[in-house]
């Protein structure tokens, strides 16, 4: 009975095949964002393979995957480590986010205003989020619905390469007091402009926001000082 039962577990645990590479990505992506995997770690791919059911090749491709975003580093005969949270990459990533958002915004034109009331539910689920994982899923959720009617799919895709990496330092912008209540505020603000019909005052107070939120992870990755 328990060997059976051990196996059904192992068989309900391995990933199915057909996204193999993708869904192995995926997870391993979300334990970095969960700070899981810590910047430095040294990623061990035989204890990879055995947690998340698969051999090494799909683990391999999936890490390759990883690395191709930045999220990790591979050296030669030292395999592969999870790469460090710096002020240096926030400086140069951020304001690449907010310049292909607001650009997707003004883009969207009057189109986007049918993703008002998803927008507004979206916000309001983001308000009472309770765990830093349900506001970053709500707030991948709200970012998504404002540019769903981008017809740029390129800029989308440029948009998701770089949101990847931004994901990462959700751990720190989450710490200690989460600043939900500010960044709804500015959500909210983003949504009047929207519901007003101006989308050049929607675009300009979306890359705001992005700007404030780069100032609050740089506040929150500086040193405390001395005492």
């Amino acid at each position: 009975m328990d060997a059976a039962g051990g196996g059904a577990a192992n068989e309900t645990s391995v990933i199915p095949r057909r996204t193999l590479r993708q869904d192995v990505g995926d997870r391993l992506r979300d334990r970095l964002v969960q700070g899981e995997l810590q910047a430095g770690e040294h990623i061990n791919e035989s204890t990879l393979s055995l947690e998340l059911g698969v051999s090494r090749t799909p683990l391999r491709e999936a890490l390759l995957l990883l690395e191709r975003d930045g999220l990790i580093r591979s050296e030669p005969a030292k395999g592969f480590t999870v790469s460090p949270l710096t002020s240096a990459e926030v400086l140069e990533v951020y304001p690449v986010m907010w310049t292909l958002e607001g650009l997707a915004l003004r883009l969207s034109g009057d189109a986007a205003l049918s993703a008002l009331p998803q927008l507004r539910d979206l916000l309001r689920r983001f308000e009472a989020a309770d765990t830093a994982r349900v506001a970053r899923n709500l707030d991948n959720a709200w970012h998504a619905s404002l540019l769903s009617a981008c017809p740029n799919r390129r800029l989308l895709e440029l948009i998701a390469q770089f949101k990847r990496i931004t994901q990462r330092y959700w751990v720190v912008y989450m710490r200690d007091t989460p600043p939900i209540a500010h960044s709804a505020a500015q959500h909210s603000e983003v949504l009047e402009a929207l519901a007003a019909g101006d989308m050049t005052m929607a675009a300009a107070r979306l890359e705001a926001h992005w700007e404030a939120g780069m100032v609050a992870l740089l506040q929150r990755m500086s040193p405390a000082p001395a005492r």
